[in-house]
């Protein structure tokens, strides 16, 4: 199995916080968010190789962050990308890395989450299923599920509806950027993306994916900060200066 980390974007929505460091390598109490996710993905014996896309703008701040540590087998992919608006996107970024994949089984996880809880048993749960399975979290706010992908699952978890951004939220469960995809799933991300799907949005593939597939959810708890903007970030450095994190 390989994990993909996507870590491409130029988060235009943090500017100028970010016009010179790349999100994830951001420090959350001390250190870069980056380092607390591959910390995480090591910890799974399953995961043979770590992908990070990355673009060419932000490769300097990866490779030196990469040759300051002793990751083993990961890779960086290079979008070609220099500005906002030559960026592949999450998506295509996923398209963009398939070949790196050697036809295994991908975690894929977004570079900005920052989180307290462990992967292991997640992986454990996708392969018993042999099927897409995709974190979920509570939100615990109607008016924060507006911000991401809402989904309704059935009493076996099974995603049975899945929305992005929706303006009338009917849940607080939401789905967050941790997906496990079976390599012959995974490559409908192709099929999406020439049937006009979008290119940036990993949510909206999901939710594509549900019509197409059984793909099914896993509950999280504990601590989960999407870095998405400048008070999302700061209350993870704050929280995070505060706690052990394990």
């Amino acid at each position: 199995m390989r994990a993909l980390v996507l870590a491409g974007g130029f988060a235009k929505r943090m500017w100028p916080i970010t016009l010179e460091v790349a999100k994830p390598l951001l420090e959350v109490a001390g250190k870069p968010a980056l380092d607390y996710l591959m910390e995480k993905l090591l910890r799974i014996k399953e995961v043979d190789a770590v992908v990070i896309t990355i673009n060419k703008r932000f490769e300097p701040q990866f490779r030196n962050w990469l040759e300051a540590r002793n990751y083993g087998n990961v890779e960086l992919i290079v979008e070609e990308a220099t500005r906002e608006e030559e960026k592949l996107g999450a998506v295509a970024g996923i398209a963009n890395a398939l070949s790196k994949l050697k036809g295994q089984d991908c975690l894929i996880v977004a570079g900005d989450n920052v989180f307290d809880f462990d992967l292991n048993d997640f992986v454990k749960r996708f392969i018993e299923l042999n099927k897409p399975l995709i974190g979920l979290y509570d939100i615990k706010s109607l008016e924060q599920a507006r911000r991401y992908a809402v989904v309704e699952v059935d009493s076996s978890w099974r995603i049975r509806r899945m929305v992005e951004k929706p303006e009338e939220p009917w849940s607080t469960l939401v789905a967050i950027c941790i997906y496990a995809l079976p390599f012959k799933d995974l490559l409908l991300v192709e099929e999406y993306l020439r049937k006009g799907g979008s290119r940036d949005a990993p949510g909206r593939f999901i939710a594509w994916l549900v019509q197409q597939r059984e793909v099914y959810g896993y509950l999280f708890s504990g601590v989960w900060f999407d870095i998405g903007d400048a008070t999302s970030y700061t209350m993870a450095d704050r929280f995070f200066k505060n706690q052990t994190f394990t």
